[in-house]
């Protein structure tokens, strides 16, 4: 199964106004997924990002925190975070959030985020 999707506005609360376009092909039946093994967490990438009239350093912060706690209690376990100033033209209002992926030793992918 392959979905493309692109993220055209990111909206945020109250305003809203966020769009995002996908698109999935037809598809006759799906699959079960089975999965047996979590696996261990072999990397954490993620992006702390914000919009509008917010200053980046929002993200700064958003990043050095996670990084901070990730690395406490799994220092050997690569974590990469960047920062993204999201724009006028890719955003509606102001807001920040960030989101964290952890990649484990069986291909799972286990994502969390925050606005």
């Amino acid at each position: 199964l392959e979905i493309d999707s692109v993220l055209m506005f990111r909206g945020f609360f109250p305003r809203g106004g966020g769009e995002i376009v996908v698109d999935v092909p037809p598809l006759s039946h799906l699959k079960a997924v089975t999965l047996v093994e979590r696996g261990d967490v072999i990397k954490v990438t993620g992006r702390a990002f914000v919009a509008g009239k917010l200053p980046s350093k929002i993200a700064d912060r958003m990043k050095a925190a996670a990084v901070e706690v990730l690395k406490e209690k799994h220092p050997k376990i690569p974590v990469d975070v960047v920062i993204v100033k999201e724009t006028a033209a890719t955003s509606v209002g102001d807001g920040t959030g960030i989101i964290l992926v952890a990649e484990t030793s069986s291909g799972c992918l286990l994502a969390s985020s925050q606005l």
